[in-house]
């Protein structure tokens, strides 16, 4: 349940087996590799040369990139059990979840600092999101979604009554996007917690189930994409209004991507890969 990220020189850092993180060239040859202790989770790319990735056993990683040299720069025992991945903020404090919190921790070079934790009163199991001016988003099982400041104080919480198996998504208009296991998409301001627009996703056919697992993605357009155990792979503009419904038949838990020709890429448990263009 991972997902690859690319370095701007095009090289794929894939969470592998054997507690290994890959650099791998467009071909799938392996450039370098960095075990880093655990089971690793969906890397995030800070920098050319930086890479942050949690492990399954509560560890946040820095791979320092550089080639055939590439190697781990420090690691940090954060907690027991993580299933989220880190986000940089702008600037350059790392948020990462791990047991009932969200972390803030600052890479000092060859070691980090951890600065905060904002703790709830049931398991995260997802990763935050970061809007511009440093409001973290969170998702967690005690059925509310909260808005955290950039120094780890509680500034709104929202009630969906439901567990968050979906990690949120900030835009660049502030505007938060998250799921839930009612299979409702809430639309919100990140900075107050306002609630702009709920949208409840309909049962497919054949899998009667609503859960949203999947993240949502934006695009520059504001528009928004996700999937469901349902089997549907939604799209819907910023007023609300529908753009497609595209029945899979299967559960759609896969986290969508754009390419870079603007196509909705995302896969569905039936087996295949969907590119949809708009």
């Amino acid at each position: 349940s991972t997902t690859a990220a690319v370095l701007p020189d095009g090289t794929i850092v894939w969470p592998g087996p054997r507690h290994m993180v890959f650099g791998l060239d467009a071909q799938g040859t392996k450039q370098w590799a960095v075990n880093v202790g655990g089971v690793p989770l969906s890397p995030v790319v800070a920098s050319p040369t930086a890479v942050y990735v949690m492990t399954t056993s509560g560890v946040l990683a820095a791979i320092k990139i550089d080639g055939a040299r590439t190697a781990e720069r420090w690691t940090l025992k954060l907690g027991r059990q993580s299933f989220g991945s880190p986000v940089v903020r702008r600037d350059g404090v790392i948020e990462t979840t791990v047991d009932d919190c969200l972390v803030a921790v600052r890479d000092e070079g060859d070691a980090a600092r951890k600065l905060w934790q904002f703790t709830v009163p049931k398991e995260v199991e997802v990763s935050a999101a970061v809007a511009a001016d440093g409001v973290a988003v969170l998702g967690t099982n005690d059925g509310f979604e909260y808005g955290v400041s950039p120094s780890g104080r509680q500034l709104w919480k929202h009630a969906t009554n439901s567990p968050s198996y979906s990690s949120s998504a900030v835009a660049g208009t502030g505007r938060a996007y998250y799921g839930d296991n009612g299979g409702v998409m809430t639309i919100a301001d990140a900075a107050t917690g306002t609630v702009i627009r709920s949208i409840a996703a309909q049962p497919g056919v054949d899998t009667p189930e609503v859960n949203i697992w999947t993240a949502p993605l934006v695009d520059s357009a504001g528009d928004v994409y996700y999937g469901t155990h349902g089997g549907e792979i939604y799209g819907y503009a910023p007023s609300g209004s529908r753009l497609f419904a595209i029945p899979t038949g299967k559960t759609v838990d896969s986290y969508p991507a754009l390419s870079a020709t603007g196509d909705l890429l995302i896969g569905s448990d039936n087996g295949y890969l969907y590119s949809i263009g708009r």
